[in-house]
């Protein structure tokens, strides 16, 4: 709504620049936005202090302990802060894991493992909240360049047609997410790369400088049979998450068969993940078989063996199927304990 809203804005103010708008308004307009600029600068420095002691009050927040947030209340209450919550140490791990394998990366995915391993927290985190930075310790140097090539294209585009009325705008908005992705994982949220996306797109098209050839009947052939392929992919991974989603909701209202259908339901989309394994031992556990768990857990590590937490699922059922417990010390107890658990920090090496 608030996109929507934003380019209703924009056509007006467009509409309003080419009829009412002659050059002296225009200019005086421009007066009153620096003016107003400078006098809410003014209002801040007088509120919290010059430039100085602003800056090294933002670097002290900045670096300081995290926010917390009591009783898990809205993290809205995070928006004006400057907090960086454990970010530093998110970042520091990485260079660590790059220093001993800087050509190859320790391998896609890796983050998380090294970072139970090493961390100086109890926190739990899957990314390091920097591309950039992750890139760099799961790829090594080739991954970062790379991404460093696939992602500053477009904005090479952008400065060899910096004349044209919506390449600024569009490049601020491309640039903001690439920013932004050095201190957050929303580059895995599919709403705000496809924007960013659409904003390169763009900026590669303004950046033609000449039409290329037409590609013949065959090359579009087979670019549409790879486009439906690439499709028919995405649509399996959709379905499947979709039933995982939906096994997930009936354990939480303790529907164990309901739980145990979907999650069968969700292994014949993607045959590649572990997770609806996961999910239909994680059913199987609540409903009081042991046994099945078990067996579910296994057939999810052998399609993910380096996923510590199906180890632990495993070693948990295992436990409950040699002692027999009755259903409700299982849900209360065991389920309980690894939904909360948390792996030490290593003191060895790996």
């Amino acid at each position: 709504m608030l996109g929507v809203f934003a380019g209703l804005v924009a056509l007006v103010f467009a509409l309003a620049e080419r009829r009412i708008m002659p050059p002296a308004i225009r200019v005086c307009y421009g007066l009153a936005l620096v003016l107003c600029a400078a006098a809410l600068l003014l209002v801040v420095f007088e509120r919290y202090g010059n430039p100085v002691s602003l800056a090294r009050s933002g670097y002290h927040s900045f670096t300081g302990p995290p926010v917390n947030v009591p009783g898990g209340g809205s993290l809205n209450q995070l928006l004006l802060t400057l907090s960086a919550n454990n970010r530093i140490e998110l970042w520091r791990l990485p260079w660590r894991d790059f220093d001993r394998h800087r050509w190859l990366g320790s391998g896609a995915g890796t983050y998380e493992q090294y970072y139970f391993r090493h961390r100086d927290t109890q926190s739990k985190v899957r990314d390091a909240h920097n591309l950039c930075l992750e890139t760099l310790a799961e790829l090594g140097t080739p991954g970062l360049l790379l991404l460093a090539v696939g992602l500053g294209i477009p904005l090479v585009a952008a400065f060899r047609q910096p004349g044209q009325r919506l390449v600024a705008p569009a490049a601020a908005a491309y640039l903001a997410f690439l920013l932004h992705a050095a201190g957050d994982w929303d580059w895995e949220l599919p709403s705000i790369v496809l924007a960013a996306l659409f904003c390169a797109a763009a900026l590669l098209a303004a950046g033609r400088t000449e039409r290329g050839p037409v590609a013949g009947a065959g090359i579009r052939a087979t670019g549409l049979v790879l486009a439906f392929a690439l499709a028919a992919l995405s649509l399996f991974g959709l379905l499947g998450n979709r039933q995982l989603s939906a096994s997930k909701s009936a354990v939480d209202a303790h529907r164990y068969a309901q739980a145990e259908r979907t999650a069968r339901d969700a292994a014949r989309w993607p045959p590649w993940s572990s997770e609806p394994w996961e999910r239909l031992g994680d059913a199987q556990f609540l409903a009081g078989r042991p046994k099945a768990a078990r067996a579910s857990y296994r057939e999810a590590i052998r399609k993910d063996p380096g996923n510590w937490k199906l180890w632990f699922d495993l070693a948990v059922a295992s436990e409950a199927a040699r002692a027999g417990r009755p259903r409700g010390r299982l849900c209360a107890s065991t389920l309980g304990t690894r939904r909360s658990s948390q792996i030490p920090r290593s003191t060895g090496s790996d």
